[in-house]
This record gives C-alpha cells, sequence and structure tokens, in this order.
C-alpha cells in the first residue's frame, strides 16, 4: 500500500506543471472508443453464445427422443455450464473495463467534479462486483483520493497528473480482467469454450445415431426392400446438425477476435501509460488497438447478423 502511494508520489512530481497534449487526449479518446466497443459486443456474445447453448440442448433432447436415449440434462437445466451467474461474473469484467475507459475519459476532458467522482465511483463499484479481484475499502479510497485532488481541474497538470495515477492504479487490474475475459474463450485456457464445443459435440452425435435410426441402410440394392424415409423428420436432424455446425464455426471465429482484442488491449494500456509521461512517444498500440476493435465489430455485425 505505502509502496504505490509512494510511487504515485513520484508520478506527481515529475508530471506537475505539464498538461495534457492534444495528442494524449486523443490517445485517451481511442483507447475509451476501442474499449466501448469491444466491451459492448463481447459482453453480448458471452449472453448469446448461452442462448446458443441452450437451443442447441433442446435439440439434443428431441434427438434423444427418437433415438429413444436417456436426456442427459433436464428441461430446467438447458443452459449446462452456462448458467446465468458464470455469464454475470465474465460480464462484470467486461463492464469494469468500460468503466475504466470512461473514467479515464472524463478525467481528460470534463472540468465537472461530480461527473468526475461519479465515473471513478462506478469504476470501483464495478471492480467490487468482479469476485476474483481483490479491490478492498483501502484500494478504493486510494482511487477516491486520487480524483478528489483533481478538485475542479482548473489548472491542466492537475488533469495529467490525476490521469497517470489512474492509469497506473488500474494496471495490475486492467491485466487480470483481460485475462478473465480471455480464458473464457481460449480453448485452453477453461471449461466455457470446451463446454461449447462438447455441446456441439453432442447435437452431431446424436444427429448420426438418429439419422441411421430414421434412415437404416438398405437390407440390399434391391429397390423394393429399402426402408421408406420420413422426410421431415430427416430435415429437422439435418436442421439440428447445421445448426451445431454453424454454432461451432461462428463461436471459433469471434473467439479469436476476442483474444486479440484483449491482446491488443493490453499493448494500448502499456503504450499509454508510457505516452502519458513522455508526448513524444508514439501511441501505434493504441491505434492498433482500435483497428482490432473495428475488425472485431465488422465482422461480429456480420456473423450476428441474424440477431442470434
Amino acid at each position: 500500500m505505502y509502496q504505490r502511494l509512494a510511487a504515485l508520489a513520484s508520478l506527481t512530481v515529475f508530471v506537475s506543471g505539464c498538461a495534457l497534449t492534444a495528442g494524449q487526449k486523443v490517445a485517451v479518446a481511442r483507447f475509451n472508443t476501442a474499449t466501448q466497443e469491444f466491451t459492448e459486443l463481447a459482453s453480448k456474445e458471452f449472453a448469446n453464445s448461452r442462448a446458443d447453448v441452450i437451443e442447441m440442448n433442446r435439440m439434443k433432447r428431441r434427438l434423444d427422443a427418437m433415438i429413444n436415449s436417456t436426456p442427459d440434462l433436464s428441461a430446467g437445466e438447458l443452459d449446462g455450464a452456462f448458467t446465468v451467474e458464470r455469464v454475470q461474473v465474465r460480464q462484470g469484467a467486461l463492464a469494469a473495463l468500460a468503466e475504466y475507459g470512461q473514467l479515464l475519459d472524463t478525467l481528460a476532458t470534463s472540468s465537472n467534479t461530480a461527473e468526475i467522482r461519479e465515473a471513478a465511483q462506478s469504476f470501483v463499484g464495478a471492480l467490487k462486483d468482479v469476485g476474483s479481484l481483490a479491490i478492498d475499502e483501502s484500494k478504493a479510497q486510494l482511487l477516491e483520493s486520487i480524483v478528489e485532488r483533481v478538485g475542479s481541474i482548473l489548472v491542466e497538470s492537475m488533469r495529467r497528473r490525476a490521469v497517470i495515477e489512474v492509469v497506473e492504479f488500474a494496471n495490475p487490474y486492467v491485466l487480470e480482467l483481460t485475462r478473465l475475459v480471455e480464458q473464457s474463450f481460449d480453448p485452453r485456457g477453461e471449461h466455457w469454450s470446451l463446454e461449447y464445443d462438447k455441446t456441439v459435440l453432442g447435437v452431431d452425435t446424436r444427429a448420426k445415431a438418429a439419422t441411421n435410426i430414421v434412415k437404416p441402410a438398405p437390407a440390399s440394392s434391391d429397390v423394393a426392400t429399402t426402408p421408406s424415409v420420413d422426410r421431415g423428420v430427416l430435415a429437422s436432424i439435418q436442421e439440428a446438425s447445421d445448426f451445431a455446425e454453424s454454432c461451432k464455426s461462428r463461436f471459433h471465429a469471434i473467439s479469436l477476435e476476442i483474444i486479440s482484442s484483449c491482446d491488443k488491449l493490453r499493448d494500448a494500456q502499456s503504450d499509454l501509460r508510457a505516452a502519458l509521461r513522455d508526448d513524444t512517444i508514439s501511441s501505434e498500440g493504441i491505434q492498433g488497438y482500435l483497428e482490432q476493435v473495428h475488425d472485431f465489430v465488422s465482422m461480429y455485425r456480420t456473423l450476428r447478423s441474424t440477431g442470434n
């Protein structure tokens, strides 16, 4: 605690008398814009992927009835591992990142003390909502003290000092939050992605078994001995199989974009820390983050254009 206060105090001395440059304000604005767009869509994807799983599990139950198999989930457990609680934890991490970007932008542009204080409180509140983060009252008070020292920000050097101190304060939390989001979409990371793939496989396995029952192989080449086929049932089976395959392709494509966006966000955070201390340092990482998020937005709108 005291080491962090000392570090922040040394930053205060370093930046005294210096205001945010136009380039630094642009860097903060771009960081916030990219973060708002990224967190909004990634949060939607947690909800959308849960909806995918629920629909696929409904299809699994219908296919189980066709093959006389005992369902592995009850009607009330169709979300499987994709519970509301697990979705909310991950959406909470994204909400905290969004509040961080908004706080920086507010500090860099607003002279309304109440607005700045509210942005800081929203960020702390969002951090506290993420149970895995160690954000206690002493740390919350530290952030509040940083904001309080800004006053009315009539002196531009106070504005820059506040932005730098908040960026330094938030850095470990930004790294932890992006890791939490990234791991969810990394098949090597944790069970979110794995459970999604297992659900897809469950539909595919049952669809093949149901097809073999509805459309068994003919006993001989004699057309007369070929069993009749219920084409409506076959179409229903094929629909389930196609839906699961499209979900898998879409989920994997979106996962790659979210993982890449998390990586670029960390690069942007690093660049922001450096660029705020020295206005001669370029902020290429922030621009790269913005471009990556724009690519993600474009791709996401295409893949989820049906509203799923």
